[in-house]
């Protein structure tokens, strides 16, 4: 229901340039500035200026973007009300599945494959939308139950299961990842020794117990430097496959970048994997959450 220039509008103002809004909107930059053009054209007013930085909203610009944010939230909700009810008269129900770079849903859509062979019934009842999502936990905790109702990632995070519902159903490997030009990159399986004199990038150790011992691993390996993240993202990705960086991945990463590679180690860390969705969510989400379970073998990917 709202104008589609009004939220592209926002993602121009929450990304502060064209290019970034361009790839988040999976748009061409003169795409994006052919909207913005034609929304102020339609307002009547200058809402961004052109930097050599990037944008920067105008006066009339920030008030317009704050209360095109809530106008965003308020249509979102209206719509989903409303699916809500359609779908419930017709005991038919849409789960919102994120997707991100990272963490596509490949995986999620191979196992409800499974659960349409083994219950054609229950999987009748279930449509689905993908939405867009953010890697980093803190930019998806926002969405969930609101935008998204669940989305499958890592989940040995300890503010995840504070701040989420997780149900967790496999486990994946620990892995590293390298430009394709690093040395690395040409090994089967890495080794403790491979670590001697890199640097190494991993996610705050204090905030999940398997990042934590293997940086204790690491720590025994000489002259080697290790650095921690919140998260990844694209700009990191296009930073470190230029260098001789290592990354502390998982095999859930699938194509994450071009010039990147994933290698195995010579370790017995696993993450264990999961579904995610907001504290309070609804009976179907649960019903859908349970389906999946059902048909997910212990097998490590």
């Amino acid at each position: 229901m709202l104008d589609p220039r009004l939220k592209t509008f926002i993602v121009i103002a929450e990304c502060g340039s064209f290019n970034k809004a361009s790839e988040k909107l999976y748009m061409t930059p003169p795409s994006v500035m052919k909207q913005m053009d034609s929304l102020e054209a339609h307002l009547q007013m200058k809402l961004i200026e052109r930097t050599s930085r990037g944008v920067k909203l105008t006066d009339a610009g920030q008030s317009i973007y704050q209360d095109a944010k809530r106008m965003s939230a308020m249509s979102d909700a209206a719509i989903a009300a409303a699916q809500a009810i359609v779908s419930e008269s017709q005991n038919i129900y849409t789960i919102r599945i994120g997707t991100s770079p990272l963490y596509p849903i490949r995986l999620l859509i191979d196992l409800w494959a499974k659960v349409c062979e083994e219950n054609p019934e229950e999987t009748s009842k279930f449509h689905f939308k993908i939405v867009s999502t953010r890697d980093s936990l803190n930019d998806l905790l926002p969405s969930l139950g609101k935008t998204v109702d669940v989305v499958l990632r890592p989940c040995d995070s300890r503010e995840m299961h504070t701040r989420c519902y997780v149900k967790p159903i496999g486990y994946c490997r620990a892995l590293c990842a390298v430009s394709r030009n690093s040395p690395l990159a040409r090994k089967r399986i890495l080794s403790l020794d491979d670590f001697a004199g890199q640097h190494v990038i991993l996610y705050h150790r204090s905030d999940t117990i398997v990042m934590n011992q293997i940086a204790d691993t690491l720590e025994s390996c000489p002259n080697i430097q290790i650095s921690e993240v919140g998260f990844y993202n694209l700009e990191q990705f296009n930073q470190y496959a230029n260098t001789n960086t290592i990354l502390i991945a998982n095999s859930l990463w699938n194509d994450f970048h071009p010039s990147m590679v994933k290698v195995r180690v010579d370790w017995p860390y696993l993450l264990p994997y999961g579904i995610i969705c907001a504290p309070e969510h609804s009976k179907q989400v649960d019903a859908f959450i349970d389906l999946i379970a059902s048909v997910n073998s212990a097998d490590i990917i």
